[in-house]
């Protein structure tokens, strides 16, 4: 595990306080199944390449709201969306439920996600047109109990 990065960002201060580990890099039999499913379950064809990860949050930790897209026009969409296309779905799964707080919270829909050990949590990035869909701006509440570990998967529009 690491701090937690932004791609494209120079900092996550303030805006991010996890750690992270790249499971994608990791050679496990494991990894490799939890990868092959969540490919599986959507179904997409296109953009299963982008890494999986975990993220640990500690007591106190959170991510501000933010958006899984890379907004069009900024120096992230043009970095990271040029070869590998834009982000189009998100896939968390919550590795467990023995904290308190550290909700997922989708802010425009008013929508409140408690962490269940072994659930999926799946979301639209883009619009059918493939615009951004800003109604997918969400955030992990802070901690106020315990710990919480998710891992994500994000896919894109290009292989």
């Amino acid at each position: 595990m690491a701090p937690s990065k932004l791609a494209g960002a120079s900092s996550a201060d303030n805006i991010r306080t996890s750690s992270t580990c790249e499971l994608a890099f990791i050679d496990n039999e494991l990894v490799t199944e939890i990868d092959a499913r969540i490919v599986s379950t959507l179904q997409l064809g296109v953009g299963e390449r982008e890494v999986i990860q975990a993220q640990h949050y500690n007591e106190g930790e959170y991510y501000k709201p933010h958006y899984d897209f890379f907004p069009p026009g900024t120096s992230q969409y043009i970095e990271h969306c040029a070869t590998r296309g834009q982000r189009s779905w998100t896939c968390m799964v919550y590795l467990n439920d023995d904290c308190s707080g550290g909700h997922t919270r989708f802010t425009k829909l008013n929508i409140s996600v408690q962490p269940r050990k072994g659930m999926a949590l799946f979301w639209n990035n883009l619009l059918a047109n493939g615009d951004p869909n800003t109604n997918s701006i969400h955030f992990a509440e802070p901690v106020l109990n315990g710990h919480k570990t998710v891992i994500t998967k994000w896919f894109r529009t290009k292989n």
